[in-house]
């Protein structure tokens, strides 16, 4: 999977412990102990691994938050649903749902 460059450094540093994603057949595989690696835009030549700690489903992006207010450190809903819409239709959050990845660097 790909981050930003802010969203990589969190992770890094331990600060990111959660991924917010489309629950589309890509995501559907994912399983709770499979290790995933993430990799930095946009050149993608620095990633991460972790481990994921657990997976959550949901209707959409605002569920999600409501649920987990930590995905975006020091972020507001808006922040947060703004960003996401920035990457993802709300065409495709209706048609495959949203999932919350726990995740733990490796």
């Amino acid at each position: 999977m790909k981050l930003t460059p802010e969203n990589f450094e969190k992770l890094k540093n331990g600060e990111k412990k959660f991924e917010a994603r489309l629950n589309d057949e890509k995501r559907k595989a994912l399983q709770v102990g499979e290790r995933v690696e993430f990799a930095k835009l946009p050149e993608l030549e620095t990633s991460l691994i972790v481990e994921i700690t657990s997976l959550n489903i949901y209707k959409n992006f605002s569920e999600l938050y409501a649920d987990h207010p930590e995905v975006m450190i020091g972020a507001s809903k808006e922040e947060f649903l703004k960003e996401m819409y920035g990457h993802y239709t709300k065409e495709e959050e209706e048609k495959y749902g949203v999932m919350g990845i726990g995740i733990i660097l490796v």
